[in-house]
């Protein structure tokens, strides 16, 4: 994780094995060029960006079941949305493991394409596949 405040520097990470970036995750799957589990893919291994609460956390918009979490997919985006805020960043997938299932993300919510990312269908959850022979 990177914690930051106010505008973040350009920091990359490499995403290995990642096809293509979040944003363009977003867009391939809004015009229908990409499939769900591709995106999920990428978003996992995607560095999403997070507005940092007063106290350790996400800042948070309503409250369960209806809340959301607005999260970044870029540096850009979240000064674009917030201004010069406290922040930190992670990997989606360590996002995911952390973020109450009660809440949904909103993913570039100012941004040219927002998008609301309902927890229970990016989760990842084991799987057990039994072939009888």
């Amino acid at each position: 994780m990177i914690v930051g405040s106010g505008p973040p520097q350009a920091y990359r990470e490499p995403m290995a094995g990642t096809p293509c970036s979040l944003p363009e995750a977003v867009q391939q799957l809004v015009e229908g060029v990409s499939s769900p589990q591709t995106f999920h893919d990428t978003f996992l291994t995607s560095r999403v960006y997070c507005e940092a609460g007063e106290e350790p956390g996400f800042v948070a918009v309503g409250s369960p079941p209806g809340g959301l979490i607005p999260i970044f997919s870029s540096e850009k985006e979240l000064v674009v949305a917030r201004g010069a805020v406290a922040w930190f960043s992670m990997m989606g997938a360590d996002l995911l493991s952390l973020v109450p299932a009660s809440y949904d993300l909103l993913l570039d919510g100012a941004g040219t394409t927002p998008v609301r990312l309902q927890l229970g269908a990016l989760r990842q959850t084991g799987a057990i596949s039994v072939d009888y022979t």
